[in-house]
């Protein structure tokens, strides 16, 4: 029972594997994509756009575009974010939309702050 459990883990977890996101090519540029709980961390209003066209020939290009801000009112930050993959003139095409929240959370007793987030997206391919 546990070798079977073990197998059907491992798949699970390796069997994405060997896909790439066209908008990870330059990941670090992208507090967003790196970790949600990014969200209003520089407390002002911030805007993060990506475009790549990396091969021209088969008309590959995609765009990611991050805006978060720091709401007193919601004691977090709150983002969205709008990214869209297009592949040969539109025949393969990859569209996404997140929002996210990400509230500070601060314990009394320290100076630790602990922020998780939430994050709902909206997927939309199409060939």
């Amino acid at each position: 029972m546990k070798k079977l459990s073990f197998l059907c883990v491992t798949v699970f977890f390796f069997s994405n594997a060997f896909s790439q996101d066209e908008k990870f090519t330059s990941i670090n540029q992208s507090l967003l994509e790196i970790n949600p709980s990014f969200a209003g961390s520089n407390g002002g209003i911030r805007d993060q756009f990506i475009y790549s066209d990396q091969q021209r020939r088969s008309n590959k290009t995609s765009f990611y575009n991050g805006l978060d801000g720091y709401l007193k009112s919601l004691r977090g930050g709150l983002a969205i974010t709008l990214s869209d993959q297009n592949v040969m003139s539109g025949m393969l095409r990859s569209t996404s939309t997140n929002l996210i929240y990400a509230p500070r959370l601060k314990c009394s007793k320290s100076d630790l702050i602990i922020v998780p987030s939430i994050q709902i997206s909206y997927l939309k391919r199409s060939f």
